[in-house]
């Protein structure tokens, strides 16, 4: 016999067991005899095909890993579950606020009885990634040998306000790497 396990809260199908005896329920997993695949959700023991979720909007695709900055996800189905990094979220407005410390992509992926086409995917950067995306110093240098940098810098450093902003891009880049090595 074959048994689908699902979250209780939220409906979302966690797997499948084949066995001869029922395996046992818990709080948070609930099971149901027979097989059903991602396009249900089961609530209260009865299985039900899902709602695809239209009309999501996210404010922006990138934010900085600092904790700060946010996009905002809004369009979502009132009372719905997101998953992102893992964690099952339960959505009541219809937005969500997302923000991180860690720098890579996350995705987020509607569950239960909605679900949409494509998950939300955010890239988090860190403050010394953006810098360097944005300021064409660090372009211009960021593959250079020595003596293409020593050319660079005879180039284009020409007055007292550029030397002042090699200067501050140069402590700003020596502060990210005393801040990475200490303790």
């Amino acid at each position: 016999m074959i048994y689908t396990k699902y979250y209780k809260a939220n409906g979302q199908i966690s797997g499948h067991k084949e066995t001869d005896i029922a395996p046992p329920e818990t709080d948070i997993i609930g099971i149901i005899e027979g097989y059903f695949g991602d396009e249900f959700y089961i609530i209260g023991g009865i299985a039900t095909l899902r709602t695809q979720a239209t009309g999501m909007a996210v404010s922006k695709t990138s934010i900085i890993a600092n904790g700060i900055d946010t996009a905002v996800i809004s369009g979502l189905p009132t009372d719905c579950w997101i998953s992102v990094e893992g964690l099952l979220i339960h959505i009541t407005n219809g937005t969500f606020n997302y923000t991180s410390n860690r720098v890579g992509y996350v995705e987020l992926h509607i569950v239960g009885k909605y679900y949409s086409v494509n998950p939300l995917r955010i890239k988090c950067i860190s403050l010394m990634a953006d810098t360097r995306n944005q300021d064409p110093k660090w372009q211009a240098i960021e593959d250079a040998t020595p003596a293409e940098i020593s050319s660079w810098i005879d180039l284009n450093v020409t007055d007292l306000a550029s030397a002042r902003s090699l200067l501050k891009t140069i402590m700003f880049a020596l502060r990210v790497l005393h801040d990475r090595t200490k303790g």
